[in-house]
């Protein structure tokens, strides 16, 4: 297990000259995915929730159709141009909500103290910062960043983006993140762009990346000698 002051020095290391294995995704992601699936599946202790209250999202549907109208207004391109999956249903955004591959997590317009705070995350995201969907969305979305440097680093980048307005999207982002037992991981290739509803208003920003591009720092200090 890593301990906290193992996750400041890693936000301060200006690079990194040699990193763990890529570990597969199904060493890392799983732990919470039951527990996870529970709490999606009866959301009734937060339903009373709503999207301009702050708080997690109601209608997860709803909300997963928004941030994927909103990429596609950005590059083009949906979501499942990336995850290659599809619902029977329409409207519906089941293979998205349950998949543990790829991370899909949001936070709302709303801003308090410590910034916008996560309103959504699917089974991909909450394994990988090994949360519960209760606890991811109750966290400023700059804490999802390793403590530190790299907490600042991603509020800029979300401030950046934002400011964009219309033009708010970044492919390629990378950076640190650290769950919430300590144990840092690095993601790469993410994309982050602004969302906004049917009539044009700011809703908050999405974040997406593969867990299969994670890399999961290894414990040993060695390793980064």
């Amino acid at each position: 297990m890593v301990d906290m002051r193992y996750c400041l020095l890693l936000s301060i290391l200006p690079s990194i000259t040699r990193t763990a294995s890529l570990a597969p995704a199904s060493l890392f992601a799983s732990r919470r995915v039951i527990a996870s699936r529970r709490l999606l599946a009866s959301d009734d202790s937060i339903s009373s929730s709503s999207k301009e209250s702050g708080g997690p999202i109601v209608d997860r549907d709803e909300h997963v159709s928004i941030l994927n109208d909103s990429l596609e207004r950005h590059i083009g391109k949906g979501l499942r141009c990336f995850t290659d999956t599809s619902c029977d249903e329409p409207d519906c955004w089941d293979d998205i909500h349950t998949s543990t591959r790829y991370a899909l997590h949001s936070h709302g317009a709303k801003n308090d103290l410590d910034g916008p705070v996560n309103d959504y995350g699917n089974f991909g995201a909450l394994g990988a910062f090994e949360m519960t969907y209760s606890q991811f969305t109750r966290i400023p979305a700059g804490r999802v960043a390793n403590p530190g440097l790299d907490q600042e680093e991603w509020s800029l980048v979300l401030q950046r983006v934002r400011s964009m307005k219309k033009e708010g999207f970044l492919q390629s982002y990378k950076g640190f993140r650290c769950t919430v037992k300590q144990i840092s991981f690095f993601i790469r290739d993410a994309m982050v762009w602004n969302c906004f509803d049917d009539e044009g208003k700011y809703y908050g920003q999405a974040i997406f990346f593969d867990r299969e591009k994670v890399t999961v720092m290894d414990a040993s200090p060695s390793l980064r000698d």
